[in-house]
């Protein structure tokens, strides 16, 4: 048991849905943080949170899930932003180098993705758009860790 506990704590990625764990997010997003902080650059990060009712079975809300994180890393710019599981069914994302029409295009992609998709509807994702405005790593870190909340799914 512990070995397993182990092996999923160095897992980078969910096997599922190829999204970053929220460990690697953090380690990833600190890099980035710091080269964008150097170039003097803008970003934003995203949480994205399937609500469901809770009546809905567990392996419902899953596949719900893992279709939403594919949209969202389908609608990313998968050298330039992130995508991490935040846990309880939500994802986070980091977009470096942009403002917030950078924002909306990706907003606008993730949309277009769930409208082609007749199983997803657009009230099932709340969506929270954050200016990353925050000048030290430590702080972003404070802010992103207790909100996480939960475990990853």
């Amino acid at each position: 048991m512990a070995l397993q506990k182990e092996v999923e704590s160095l897992r980078k990625l969910e096997p599922v849905t190829g999204v970053l764990t929220f460990a690697e997010f953090m380690e990833r997003a600190k890099l980035l943080f710091s080269g964008m902080k150097r170039r003097k650059e803008t970003g934003y990060y995203i949480i994205c949170e399937l609500h469901m009712d809770s009546k809905d079975p567990q392996y419902k809300k899953r596949v719900v899930y893992e279709k939403m994180v594919a949209k969202l890393l389908d609608s990313t710019r998968k050298n330039y932003d992130l995508v991490g599981n935040y846990g309880g069914h939500r994802a986070i994302i980091l977009l470096t180098n942009t403002n917030q029409s950078g924002v909306e295009v990706v907003l606008d992609r993730f949309y277009k993705k769930i409208a082609e998709d007749r199983s997803l509807k657009p009230e099932l994702f709340d969506i929270t758009v954050n200016e990353l405005a925050i000048d030290e790593w430590e702080q972003f870190e404070k802010v992103i860790s207790p909100l996480r909340g939960g475990k990853a799914v």
